[in-house]
């Protein structure tokens, strides 16, 4: 079976989540007998990995054939829905990779028009929710003041919420200038709203890591394929053998973006609500490069001794972190669509302090795996660190409800069942063609 994968990034030369799981899927399909996988990603010069080297538009790695589009504009609300530009790149992809199915894992710097470009060449196409791309402009689910949004309600609320330089980086003139420029951007994210779920409509197959993405994608308009549950694998061997700590301290760890939605600053207040007690925190990840100047309010609250950040790190030391570790705290402020995270913590033996929101109610089993607080309440968060610094025993009946994780391998083999579903029903209604002919 011939795989093509599109991607927003693709490591080395962009690290993020996404990015991760695509190539490490990506690596671990090719290996399998008679499969040949391809990646289609954008590239451009903010790419934020240790790689900033220029790359030929097409390079093999790790087995896998990679495709770079050559991204060369600012994101903006029209062209993080449709380039036709990349339309048109991406068929002459295609001819020339001949994919039997593509796997959708993000289009941002990409097009949205490549649903529409899969459609009119009739290639089979699953597309995985990864966070809310499709239907949030802005991505993660949250308004104007970073709250949690409880959704598009076909653009309009993105419309009402939306600051108005959107559209021009000048204010408007006039109150008329700026009744055309209200109008003007609710036409343009209703009409994004309905571009991107009428290209969902078109897959074969929706891809989900989270039960409570169901409900909110099919209330936004994505209600013609099928979905499937299904949680992202991870490869154990980097964790096993880990010790368990054996420290006096309660070890925590914090690891993610330094950002305002990833809810730093409510671990910090909680951790001061700690005073004298025995613990430590340590602290990994990079600044927001959009909002440094919340990064650098956060570290004047570090003192260095109980609680440290360690700045930015490679993907390969998350074992070694969690290894050292007691218990993960994920404060996040907006609904996280599964946290790999948490899972890596588990198979590190570590509990998960989280939210109560998003994925992270599926993540966390509240008072068997570990504990939830509702988002951004830090007398909550704290009185629950409180509970584990002074109650060593409670930590322990935590770690005994730790549940299997998912592998990579086992997430690998169930997609492949997927492909086939999808390739079966696609041949039995007539609907696959022969190849496209190379260029």
């Amino acid at each position: 079976m011939k795989i093509l994968h599109t991607v927003h990034g693709y490591p080395p030369w962009n690290i993020g989540g996404t990015e991760l799981y695509t190539r490490n899927l990506a690596i671990c399909q090719s290996r399998r007998p008679d499969t040949e996988v391809s990646v289609i990603s954008a590239m451009d010069s903010r790419a934020t990995g240790p790689a900033k080297v220029p790359v030929d538009e097409k390079t093999r790695l790790d087995g896998v054939e990679i495709y770079f589009y050559p991204r060369s504009r600012g994101s903006n609300l029209i062209n993080t829905c449709s380039d036709p530009d990349a339309d048109r790149w991406l068929e002459q992809r295609l001819r020339e990779i001949s994919p039997d199915m593509v796997h959708v894992q993000h289009l941002i710097g990409l097009s949205g028009g490549f649903l529409r470009c899969f459609e009119k060449m009739e290639i089979p196409f699953v597309v995985t929710l990864h966070d809310f791309y499709f239907i949030c402009h802005r991505i993660f689910l949250l308004n104007r003041d970073r709250k949690a949004c409880p959704g598009p309600a076909g653009g309009v609320r993105c419309a009402a919420d939306t600051d108005w330089d959107i559209l021009d980086d000048s204010s408007p003139a006039s109150p008329w200038d700026r009744t055309i420029d209200r109008l003007a951007c609710a036409t343009l994210h209703t009409s994004r709203h309905r571009f991107l779920v009428d290209g969902l409509n078109c897959a074969s197959r929706i891809i989900v890591p989270s039960s409570f993405m169901i409900d909110l994608f099919r209330s936004s308009g994505v209600v013609t394929p099928s979905y499937t549950l299904l949680e992202h694998g991870i490869d154990p061997e980097p964790f096993l053998g880990l010790e368990p700590t054996s420290a006096r301290e309660l070890r925590i760890a914090y690891i993610g973006a330094i950002s305002r939605t990833k809810g730093l600053h409510v671990l910090l207040e909680a951790a001061a609500r700690l005073g004298d007690l025995p613990f430590r925190l340590d602290i990994h990840g990079r600044p927001d490069p959009n909002d440094r100047s919340y990064a650098e309010e956060q570290k004047r609250k570090i003192d260095g001794e109980k609680i440290v950040y360690h700045g930015p790190f490679p993907d390969g030391d998350i074992p070694k972190i969690l290894g050292s570790a007691d218990v993960l705290v994920v404060p996040s402020l907006y609904p996280e669509t599964f946290s790999i995270v948490s899972r890596e913590a588990y198979l590190a033996g570590v509990p998960v302090i989280a939210s109560r929101i998003g994925a992270l109610t599926e993540a966390v089993r509240d008072g068997r795996s570990g504990l939830l607080f509702e988002p951004g309440n830090a007398d909550e968060l704290g009185r629950l660190l409180k509970t584990l610094t002074t109650d060593r025993r409670r930590l322990e009946e935590l770690k005994k409800g730790i549940p299997e994780v998912m592998t990579l391998d086992q997430h690998a083999d169930r997609l492949m069942d997927i492909y086939e579903e999808v390739l079966k029903t696609a041949r039995n209604q007539g609907q696959r063609p022969p190849r496209p002919s190379r260029v």
